[in-house]
């Protein structure tokens, strides 16, 4: 998040957000026509596909907000894998924590789903917010420290004309 305002960071979580949710649904229905149509169907393997898909497309997705063109490939990589491996851990913690809280009888896949996703999406956007926020108060304080520093005007001009060409090029 180079020197960009808050309205832009708000922009950033609302698309993690939104392309977590989307991703992380999307790879789930693909995973579970998989499952259904090759292997063999039981809630163990269920819970399995559904941890590992709901994880990976929420991870992936709530890096998506990290994708600006001043940002190396290595550190986009890096948040990306990042993101998909909080993804799956709050994908298993969310169905750690929705088998106890969201029992309905007759609905036996729907209520743990619910707290797969919900744990996924909160740890996948959880680290690239995170980061943002420290980028964003480090460039700020960076600001905050050049605008200190610079001291009154004639004592900003009273060097060598080279160096009043480099202070104003800051």
């Amino acid at each position: 998040m180079p020197s960009v305002g808050v309205a832009a960071f708000i922009f950033r979580v609302c698309a993690n957000i939104f392309f977590s949710g989307m991703l992380g649904l999307v790879c789930w229905i693909i995973a579970r026509l998989i499952l259904i149509s090759f292997f063999d169907f039981n809630a163990d393997t269920d819970r399995v596909t559904s941890i590992i898909a709901v994880g990976i497309g929420t991870g992936f997705g709530g890096s998506i907000g990290a994708f600006t063109l001043d940002i190396s490939r290595f550190i986009v990589a890096l948040r990306s894998l990042l993101g998909i491996g909080m993804g799956l851990l709050g994908a298993w913690l969310g169905l750690l924590y929705g088998t106890d809280v969201y029992i309905m009888p007759g609905m036996p896949g729907i209520p743990e789903l619910g707290g797969i996703v919900r744990g996924a999406m909160i740890a996948a956007n959880a680290l690239p917010i995170a980061l943002d926020l420290g980028t964003g108060v480090r460039s700020y304080l960076q600001r905050r420290a050049r605008r200190s520093e610079g001291g009154t005007i004639t004592s900003r001009y009273s060097g060598s004309s080279s160096q009043r060409r480099r202070d104003s090029s800051i």
